[in-house]
């Protein structure tokens, strides 16, 4: 099957349970939000579905197999860059992990569309919070990966700044491609998403309402 399947995932940590037994199906092409209450394991099942966490139980698989690092991009809640680098510095250390060839003019023409020229010689320490969730969630995109995995990309920004982010997203679907990620602002998301997906008490709900799964407080 294309996209991400989750097989009967639980996932369990000194003796708590997060989640037990989440089956579910993603499709390629599809943004998908993630939300529920704090605590509740959002950030500890995107960090399963990047690979970063192995499950207590059960297996994730994307496109029919097990997941790959080189598919996989993921932006985590807080931005992790190397504070000592510079901007510039860092992307071009990520394309080299990541294997990315003719670097060079693909962070330029990042910088160029989305206006980040002032921004590539200072040090990634430097930035404001909201400059260094934009500069870390484009650094995720390099590669250009089949599977977008996003812990809070929204925190830190104001609402002018998430709605350029919510345009960024919209931008960046494809046929080939899976944006999965979390966020407590439901109500700005339900324009442009596919699913969404409420976890709740270790479980999956959905509730189906037109072409847009809408979120249910159970």
């Amino acid at each position: 099957m294309k996209g991400l399947q989750l097989n009967h995932l639980a996932f369990s940590m000194r003796g708590h349970t997060l989640f037990a037994n989440l089956n579910a199906r993603f499709a390629l092409g599809h943004i998908v939000a993630l939300a529920g209450p704090n605590g509740c394991g959002k950030s500890t099942l995107l960090r399963l579905l990047a690979g970063l966490n192995q499950p207590t139980q059960g297996e994730i698989a994307f496109n029919g197999s097990s997941l790959r690092f080189s598919e996989i991009g993921f932006l985590p809640n807080i931005p992790s860059l190397y504070p000592h680098l510079t901007v510039q510095e860092n992307l071009i250390w990520l394309c080299r992990l990541r294997k990315v060839p003719h670097y060079a003019k693909l962070i330029q023409a990042l910088f160029e569309q989305h206006q980040l020229n002032e921004l590539k010689n200072k040090l990634f320490r430097q930035l404001s919070d909201g400059q260094k969730k934009r500069v870390h969630l484009l650094s995720s995109a390099l590669h250009q990966p089949k599977l977008f995995i996003l812990d809070e990309p929204c925190s830190l920004l104001d609402p002018k700044q998430r709605q350029a982010l919510w345009t960024l997203l919209k931008e960046w679907r494809q046929p080939n491609r899976l944006i999965f990620f979390s966020t407590h602002h439901v109500t700005e998301v339900t324009s442009f998403c596919d699913e969404i997906v409420f976890l709740h008490q270790g479980q999956f709900h959905f509730e189906k309402q037109s072409i847009i799964s809408k979120v249910t407080c159970l």
